[in-house]
């Protein structure tokens, strides 16, 4: 997904939902019995082979704990010997099954090449010492990193579609990153992205699935309509470990020449409310014209920002308002099933999750987060079908597998289950997402 594309907002709510309604495993271990001495580890696991795009390669290590303590886990180059990384928990763990998410880079934050690495874990504790050592190896193979639009779109909904004077159902580009790779391949401020990577690019969902296919530092073909008029474009997109570009100077500047537009102006407030700027975004919103306040776009825009400050009821009003008033925007109904959830309503949710996979069928993040609130509602059948179309969309998407996984085990399929946790946690962004889901779900499964 682009930085600053429409859905980026729709995907760091439900991220929140998701924590709240995964439902407790229904097979969970027995728990470990209590033990005393020094600390010893057992049993450890780790793949012998870590496969990974540049910039997102991670990998699990687990452990068994016979005492409370804590772990230190080091990655030692195979070729030299020299300490690539060290992590250290904060905390003590519990005793029993310990899993760590290791970001497979260096103390100083770069990626670590590919290559032979081993891993060295010790527990300890404060009154009894030390543990043994546990060695183990792997192989780091790493593919080409995750490349990025960088461009600000907004959706050609009905309302910003016949503003800019396009019959196209492409995503308008309000602003492209100044001296960008965009910007170098020649896309401007009121282009109209048709296809990106020989993908079709209709929709917000398809725009992210596309994304986190897009390759970095290779040519890609895009296509773009232009006063009416396609053009086929070539771009090397940035990997996205770049920091992502500020939009913001670029947006005051493309509104004070075009204070007209409509995406620009969805696309200001946007990108405030998605850098949690919430009281700017809420200016900005109160200078629109009445008519633009009172539209569809206008109604989201302020459903997501009482979203923002966990106003969900209020929010669920401004998007039924925008519902009603364009039935054809998937957005209305994906921040719908986010405030549903929230307001303690998931089979409401799933139904609202559901419409937006009619209206956006190349969503991976509509059945994915569909399947979450099923699990709320412990319809685990349904809740794994529809993780399943989510990985068929996009099997580069955590949060496709994750509820995978949850929905197994919550079924007993347990192997499965552990097989899909550890899928959507190496693809997983968040550490501290990370970190509850291994606790509350992989640990207590994975004896």
């Amino acid at each position: 997904m682009i930085a600053g594309a429409a859905l980026a907002v729709a995907l760091a709510a439900p991220h929140a939902v998701a924590q709240e309604t995964t439902p407790e495993p229904e097979s969970a271990a027995p728990e470990a019995p209590e033990a005393t001495g020094p600390p010893k580890l057992t049993s450890l696991r780790l793949a012998r082979t870590v496969r990974a795009q540049r910039g997102h390669a991670r990998f699990l290590v687990g452990i068994r704990l016979n005492v409370e303590a804590q772990v230190l886990v080091r990655v030692i180059s195979a070729s030299n010997g020299d300490v690539k990384k060290t992590v250290q928990t904060s905390e003590p763990h519990a005793a029993g099954r310990a899993y760590f998410l290791i970001d497979a880079t260096d103390d100083e934050g770069f990626q670590l090449p590919s290559g032979a690495y081993r891993v060295e874990l010790q527990a300890s504790s404060a009154s009894a010492g030390a543990s043994n050592l546990v060695r183990g190896s792997f192989r780091l193979r790493l593919s080409r990193g995750r490349g990025r639009f960088d461009a600000y779109t907004v959706p050609a909904w009905k309302a910003t579609a016949r503003n800019h004077g396009t019959t196209s159902k492409g995503l308008i580009v309000a602003v492209v990153a100044p001296q960008g790779a965009a910007a170098t391949a020649g896309v401007r401020r009121g282009d109209v992205l048709v296809a990106l990577n020989r993908k079709r690019i209709d929709s917000p969902g398809a725009l992210a699935t596309a994304q986190r296919g897009l390759p970095a530092e290779r040519e890609v073909s895009l296509v773009i309509e232009r006063d009416g008029k396609r053009m086929r474009l070539k771009m090397t997109p940035p990997p996205d470990w770049e920091d992502a570009p500020d939009y913001a100077p670029s947006l005051r500047v493309a509104s004070r020449r075009d204070p007209k537009s409509l995406a620009v102006a969805i696309a200001r407030v946007r990108n405030e409310i998605e850098n949690r700027r919430l009281d700017e975004a809420e200016e900005l919103l109160k200078e629109w014209p009445r008519g633009w306040r009172l539209s569809a776009p206008g109604q989201i825009l302020s459903g997501e920002l009482l979203a923002a400050r966990s106003k969900y009821k209020p929010a669920l009003g401004a998007y039924n308002r925008a519902r009603k008033r364009d039935g054809a925007i998937a957005r209305a109904e994906f921040g719908r099933g986010i405030a549903l959830a929230a307001l303690e309503r998931p089979e409401d949710s799933a139904q609202a999750f559901g419409a937006v996979e009619r209206l956006d069928p190349k969503d991976a993040a509509a059945p994915a987060f569909r399947s979450y609130v099923l699990l709320r509602a412990e319809l685990y059948e349904e809740g794994a079908k529809a993780a399943q179309r989510s990985i068929g969309l996009d099997p580069r998407y955590a949060d496709a597998h994750l509820p995978h996984g949850i929905a197994q085990i919550a079924l007993e399929n347990r192997a499965a289950g552990v097989r899909a946790l550890r899928t959507g946690l190496l693809l997983l962004d968040e550490e501290d997402r990370a970190e509850r889901l291994i606790e509350r779900h992989l640990e207590p499964i994975d004896p």
